[in-house]
């Protein structure tokens, strides 16, 4: 991975932390962040740049208004898909490890 996507990644991964979205901007981030492991786990880094455009797009506008009263802050069900990829990033070998049992139960599995 090159080292300015890599950085463009832990930048965003980061953010996402303090977001405060509405859910169904968490369903979009969740979504994303399952590809961004996903596509590391290929060794698919344009994959990987695609979906964590995916993720910066769901993040909060600039603009705030009436909206901020549904505003959540991070669902603990995508915690540890983000933290899978910070520690991926950080570490020599850039691979995810393999879904746990509860991800594949989560709101954005194949049905």
């Amino acid at each position: 991975m090159e080292e300015e996507l890599r950085q463009m990644a832990a930048e965003v991964l980061a953010d996402v932390e303090v977001w405060q979205l509405r859910a169904k901007n968490w369903d979009v981030v969740g979504q994303g962040l399952k590809a961004m492991r996903d596509a590391l786990a290929a060794g698919d880094f344009a994959a990987f740049e695609q979906a964590l455009g995916d993720v910066e797009l769901a993040g909060p506008q600039r603009i705030s208004g009436l909206e901020d009263c549904s505003m959540l802050p991070l669902p603990e069900e995508y915690r540890e898909r983000l933290d899978e990829l910070v520690h991926a990033l950080d570490g020599d070998n850039p691979t995810p490890r393999a879904p746990s049992g509860s991800d594949a139960a989560g709101p954005d599995a194949p049905s």
